[in-house]
């Protein structure tokens, strides 16, 4: 409590996968914590996730490059397969050998006047199918090749990027980070004890969105659970927060670092409270996989919009994400 008589809070902030080049967060929590006096510290877990995020998202949108399937291209396969694998005495037979081969045409090969070349279908310029184009649907579906209509390829390719963009970037750091999670988990944890100690006595929230919230979970149970640390060490924060977070996915599968599938009763921060959109399809409530737990509170957000773009905007006004998060932060320290 502040001399003013409001509450005054530090918010440990753990950033999810692309909001911290998107939103202003310092200026997200004081504007919109009306009667509250917030300071923002980040918890950035960034430079210690070697994230997979720029190889796949050239995997995903180069859908295009397939491998080809004539006889020069299986040569060269085998030829480097062999320079890879082989020892260095025996590369030199080995690749007579592939040459020989090559200058025989394999049976089931075709020949270069027979080989396939990637077909094009022409893009509908209006509402009218010319007879090429659906000559060309015809024959791309049998062969089992295309699926969607030329009309609309286009819409679906935004949509396929829009996936990509956002709820693939957050996969693949989530499974990035399920990789090697103590790497991350140990300079988050140090990084919490040192908010806490330059908190000058005010409480800190820690609050986490998306897989910062994820990486809060783990951090404060490992703390919680070492023994060795002092009691003010094992609880840095007063209050668990997370936003858009998969935690209970994760608990479910049993993949989850602070409460693996053999833990019938996890041991786990509390008081939590998450908040979750039911068009946000990585966000999940987590009573009903954390029943054990007393003090855990789930609350819905309810922004506009549709997956994946719902997943970024619980930093809205218009969330109410921030109403539930004060209405906790008055409950539990006065105002």
């Amino acid at each position: 409590m502040s001399d003013t008589g409001r509450p005054s809070v530090v918010i440990a902030y753990a950033y999810g996968a692309s909001d911290w080049k998107t939103v202003d967060v310092r200026r997200a929590f004081r504007d919109n914590l009306a009667g509250i006096d917030v300071d923002v510290e980040a918890v950035d877990w960034r430079p210690f996730l070697p994230s997979p995020q720029a190889h796949y998202l050239r995997f995903v949108r180069n859908r295009d490059a397939e491998a080809p399937c004539d006889a020069e291209a299986v040569t060269a396969s085998v030829t480097a397969s062999v320079m890879a694998s082989a020892p260095a005495s025996l590369t030199t037979s080995a690749l007579a050998g592939a040459s020989g081969a090559s200058s025989r045409t394999p049976r089931t090969a075709r020949s270069p006047q027979t080989s396939r070349t990637p077909r094009t279908y022409p893009a509908r310029s209006d509402l009218a199918a010319t007879a090429a184009e659906r000559a060309a649907v015809a024959e791309g579906r049998r062969e089992g090749r295309l699926s969607l209509d030329p009309l609309t390829r286009p819409a679906m390719r935004v949509v396929h990027h829009a996936m990509v963009d956002n709820a693939g970037i957050t996969m693949a750091d989530v499974l990035g980070y399920l990789r090697d999670p103590a790497a991350v988990i140990g300079p988050a944890a140090e990084r919490l004890l040192e908010i806490r100690r330059g908190a000058g006595g005010r409480p800190v929230v820690a609050v986490g969105l998306s897989l910062g919230g994820i990486i809060l979970v783990d951090t404060l149970a490992t703390l919680l659970r070492d023994a060795a640390r002092p009691e003010a060490d094992r609880r840095p924060a007063a209050l668990l927060v997370t936003v858009g977070s998969q935690s209970a996915a994760l608990r479910a599968m049993g993949v989850m670092p602070s409460a693996p599938r053999d833990a019938v009763h996890p041991v786990l921060f509390t008081p939590w409270l998450n908040v979750w959109h039911e068009h946000d399809y990585l966000s999940y409530p987590v009573g009903a996989v954390f029943e054990h737990l007393g003090d855990v509170c789930d609350r819905r957000a309810v922004q506009r919009g549709a997956f994946p773009g719902v997943h970024s905007g619980y930093l809205n006004r218009s969330s109410r994400f921030f109403d539930h998060l004060g209405e906790a932060i008055r409950a539990r320290f006065g105002g």
